[in-house]
C-alpha cells in the first residue's frame, strides 16, 4: 500500500476587521464631555452646561458632516480623548482641534 503525504499549506490569518466608524454625533458628544471634564478637573470651568454649550459649538464647527461624511475612526477618537484628558492644567484653555490628535483631518475616516 502506498501512502501519499498531502501538502498542507498554513491558513493565512484573517486581517482583523476594522472597527466600525463612530457616528459623528457620538464623537462630538464624547469630545465635548472629555473637554469639559478636563476644564472641571483643572478648575477652569464650574458651569457644566455653559462649558458644553461653548465647546459643543466649537466642535460642531470643525467636525461636521461635510468634513467627515464617513464617520470618525474609533481608534483615532480614543487617542484624541486620551490626549484631551492628559492635557496639562497649566496649558492655556484651547479648543480640542488644536491638539494634533483631534483635528478633523486625523479623526475622519477615509472616503
Amino acid at each position: 500500500m502506498t501512502t501519499t503525504a498531502a501538502l498542507v499549506t498554513p491558513a493565512t490569518p484573517a486581517k482583523p476587521a476594522a472597527p466600525e466608524p463612530v457616528a459623528l454625533a457620538s464623537a462630538v458628544m464624547r469630545i465635548v464631555t472629555a473637554r469639559c471634564d478636563r476644564e472641571a478637573d483643572c478648575r477652569r470651568s464650574t458651569d457644566r452646561d455653559a462649558c458644553a454649550n461653548e465647546v459643543g459649538h466649537d466642535v460642531v464647527g470643525w467636525l461636521a458632516e461635510e468634513t467627515c461624511p464617513n464617520g470618525v475612526d474609533a481608534e483615532k477618537l480614543a487617542s484624541c480623548l486620551s490626549d484631551v484628558g492628559a492635557e496639562s492644567c497649566s496649558a492655556e484653555k484651547t479648543a480640542a482641534d488644536r491638539l494634533g490628535s483631534c483635528t478633523s483631518d486625523r479623526l475622519c475616516r477615509a472616503r
